[in-house]
């Protein structure tokens, strides 16, 4: 009698989603390594790729882990536990070993009160900026000039008429900066250049913000036929670094200089610089 051969049976892999689970735990980490790697060497990497990659792969492949090991309760460890707790390893190993990066970035990226003291003679009127969360005296005799603010990022101005002139004046402004100010990346003679007018005669230096070393370029220019000279001191302050400009006609150069380092005496504010540079 010819009997038919006995059916085949279904592979017990394809009837238990939990092994598959399991599998799938420890390729997710490995493919958002590699697909890490890829934005690394091609130069298209952003913080918020990175991100997105690290927890749809690394979280997924922890989740998928944690998972599969229920399942052992109806299927047994077989095929299950060993997989499962790679997976579960790998992010959790991934996260130990980033967390001392993590932590010293946090710290780098803290706001850090300056190291010296506030000096402020209270003889003058407080600027206080909500915004940019800085305050700074600005002395007696100096009155808003809103006609000062030749820059759309000119955020305050003032000026004070000099003894016995209509037309000549010392002017303080505050300019808003484009983000904050790199630590230990000084400032560069081409980079003011650029904006500078023609034919302005330049100077780097570095003047002290209450123990911090922070750049200043000084300029000598012909204006309206007037030879004057201004400070430019750019603070690291956060959220946004600003550059405090001070100026008047060049034979006031004493007096303009000793008002830029007051002013500097007396500004308030965060830095995300840690170290005088």
């Amino acid at each position: 009698m010819h009997e038919s051969p006995p059916p085949i049976p279904a592979s017990s892999s394809l009837n238990n989603p939990f092994r598959t689970m399991a599998r799938a735990s420890w390729i997710a980490p490995l493919i958002g390594l590699g697909l890490n790697v890829s934005l690394v060497a091609s130069g298209n990497r952003s913080v918020f790729s990175s991100l997105l990659i690290s927890v749809i792969f690394l979280g997924g492949g922890l989740l998928l882990g944690v998972v599969a090991l229920f399942g052992m309760i109806s299927h047994g460890r077989k095929g299950i536990l060993t997989p499962a707790l790679v997976g579960i390893s790998i992010p959790v190993l991934l996260s130990v070993l980033a967390l001392p990066n993590f932590l010293h970035a946090r710290k780098l990226a803290r706001p850090h009160r300056p190291p010296q003291t506030l000096v402020r003679s209270f003889s003058g009127q407080v600027l206080t900026n909500g915004v940019l969360r800085f305050s700074m005296e600005i002395p007696a005799g100096f009155v808003d000039w809103p006609e000062g603010a030749v820059s759309a990022n000119v955020v305050h101005c003032y000026a004070r008429l000099l003894d016995g002139s209509n037309d000549l004046r010392l002017v303080i402004n505050v300019q808003r900066l484009n983000g904050v100010i790199p630590p230990n990346q000084p400032l560069r003679r081409e980079e003011v250049a650029q904006h500078a007018p023609p034919g302005t005669k330049l100077d780097l230096i570095q003047k002290s913000w209450r123990g911090y070393a922070v750049d200043t370029f000084v300029s000598e220019l012909s204006q309206n036929g007037q030879e004057v000279i201004a400070y430019g001191i750019q603070v690291p302050l956060v959220p946004a670094a600003i550059q405090l400009n001070v100026g008047g006609p060049i034979s006031q150069r004493h007096e303009i200089e000793k008002l830029a380092d007051d002013l500097l005496a007396s500004l308030d504010g965060n830095s995300n610089w840690r170290l005088t540079r």
